[in-house]
């Protein structure tokens, strides 16, 4: 249990140490008046969000754990990763599950800063116990997603329950909507609430916009049970929207970095300081382009429209003032070693889109997934109304859903900066195409492949979980698929088949990540119950949000 005592110990460093005496004289002598005796509940809950936006959507957990096997991305150098191998990353795998108890840890202390003294200088203490549970919230909801069941009654607990028991996804993600709607209620006085009054990077201080946040994240988890629960995931869904959700951009829980350096850097600036290890997929820029994938008879939805978000996505803003033609080969998704170092040898530099490096380099050089002020994305208004659109059409309620869809797109065009022009051309041309679908399950691949590329940099890892759960967009390559592109290596026209390390040769896409090493040296009794509830310790078993879940 060594990865939750490291949580107790952090946790220390935000507590006030009281050291009691017998006397009153010798208490005065113990007491540093140069050494604060309480914390700022701000200043914590700044560390907590910054914590979430560097960890969650680096170059580790971001790209390597959840981009790639997303497939907005693929390795240059490790191809592993890409090919459903993680034997070499347990640390990372490690991270990801052991930091989500970590934070939460740290974001408690506000709680009990609010419980032990009085803490409503810095905002309505009601908001700052709502915003723990949101975030806290977040974080289990992404490790449920990530492995299956997982400590969540009986973790952060260690005096009492120093080995937790796993609760099983299916009663987290219930529990989860249940202290949602506490927060709802709690909060339903919001707009007339004093708000943070400061350290509150994602949402300004606002105590409406987190109500609204709440909701938002309940509508997500109800929307996550739609495959194994219909009825309560729609009544749920229904209820979480009545309460209200995100309206436009101004409420997007968004945190923004700043410039160059530590603290202020997004960590992807960081982590191509030196190095160029990513690409978008040949399968993602296709998708950009609106080509159809005749190796694997995928038709782009979006056939004929090439997407104005491309440019962002790989063209520096100085080589967009100067008019440049954006590079735009990529590599296919799922090669080995030998074929991508192949591949890679006869692309032109003058074509090949390339990352990196960033060392002392300005944002206006570099493409927007690696500027030092690139956002991390905990929820924003497109991805909501690409649920409540999906909820609409579900519901028969067309002209809802076109709405909505049209809005979320719309706010995608403002969020990633795409020039008016081009944004009311871009639009127009999808609408067309939407409102020429024959059926909803063809509107339904709009609004999910809309979300795919929304994300992309920003929120890989929502994107590995909605294909998931939809197994949209089909423009995914499975294994013993041909992966893409038809490339003259020494001569010969050579396509590649995509056949993962971990699989030997199953057609199944990666459903789950292993539990950590670390849990089974630390909570072994547990660990194998859960094991035991969810059918397994593969990365092949379907979670409970999963398409192909079966209870």
């Amino acid at each position: 249990m060594k990865a939750y005592i490291r949580i107790v110990q952090i946790s220390l460093v935000f507590v006030v140490v009281l050291i009691g005496s017998c006397t009153k004289d010798f208490e005065k002598i113990n007491k540093d008046p140069n050494r604060a005796t309480e914390v700022q509940t701000p200043y914590i809950l700044t560390q907590v969000q910054r914590n979430i936006a560097e960890t969650y959507f680096d170059s580790w957990q971001g790209f390597r754990m959840n981009g790639v096997i997303a497939q907005h991305w693929v390795q240059r150098t490790y191809v592993e990763e890409d090919l459903y191998d993680f034997s070499a990353r347990t640390g990372t795998v490690s991270n990801f599950f052991n930091r989500t108890y970590t934070f939460s840890e740290l974001a408690n202390q506000i709680i009990k800063i609010n419980e032990n003294t009085n803490a409503s200088a810095y905002g309505d203490p009601k908001l700052q116990v709502a915003t723990v549970k949101i975030l806290n919230a977040w974080l289990v909801f992404q490790n449920a997603r990530t492995f299956g069941d997982v400590p969540y009654t009986e973790a952060n607990d260690f005096l009492n329950f120093p080995t937790p028991k796993y609760d099983t996804q299916e009663f987290i993600f219930k529990d989860l909507i249940r202290v949602l709607k506490e927060v709802n209620a709690d909060l339903q006085d919001a707009v007339n609430m004093k708000g943070w009054t400061s350290g509150d990077i994602l949402l300004g201080g606002n105590a409406e916009k987190w109500r609204r946040f709440a909701n938002s994240l309940r509508l997500q988890i109800a929307m996550n049970m739609i495959h194994v629960e219909p009825s309560l995931s729609a009544t749920e869904a229904d209820a979480a929207i009545a309460d209200g959700v995100m309206r436009d951009n101004a409420d997007n829980a968004v945190f923004r970095f700043i410039s160059a350096g530590n603290p202020n850097q997004h960590p992807n600036f960081g982590d191509y300081a030196s190095r160029m290890d990513f690409l978008p997929s040949w399968q993602f820029v296709n998708l950009l382009h609106g080509r159809d994938d005749d190796n694997k008879g995928f038709v782009n939805p979006f056939n004929g429209i090439v997407d104005p978000r491309f440019v962002q996505f790989v063209q520096s803003p100085a080589d967009q003032a100067a008019g440049l033609t954006p590079r735009f080969d990529a590599i296919p998704m799922g090669l080995n070693r030998t074929n991508n170092d192949a591949v890679w040898g006869i692309l032109s530099t003058d074509t090949r889109i390339t990352y990196g490096p960033t060392a002392n380099r300005l944002d206006d050089i570099l493409p927007k997934p690696i500027h030092a002020a690139m956002w991390s994305t905990f929820m924003d208004y497109a991805n909501v109304a690409l649920f409540v659109a999906e909820r609409q059409l579900n519901k028969g309620n067309a002209a809802e859903c076109r709405d909505l869809y049209e809005n979320a797109v719309q706010s995608s065009m403002v969020v990633w900066g795409i020039p008016e022009a081009d944004a009311t051309a871009y639009v127009t041309a999808v609408m067309a195409k939407f409102d020429a679908a024959m059926d909803n399950e063809a509107k339904f691949e709009m609004i999910i492949t809309q979300k795919y590329i929304h994300n992309f940099a920003q929120l890989d890892q929502e994107n590995l979980f909605e294909y998931r759960r939809t197994e949209y967009p089909k423009s995914v390559v499975k294994p013993g698929e041909r992966t893409g592109g038809t490339y003259t290596i020494g001569g010969t026209p050579m396509t590649f088949t995509f056949t993962p390390m971990s699989y030997h040769g199953s057609n199944s896409f990666l459903q789950r990540m292993k539990y950590p090493s670390t849990e089974a040296r630390f909570n072994k009794n547990n660990l194998d119950e859960a094991i035991k509830s969810i059918g397994g310790d593969t990365q092949s078993i379907p979670l409970y949000y999963s398409k192909q879940y079966k209870k």
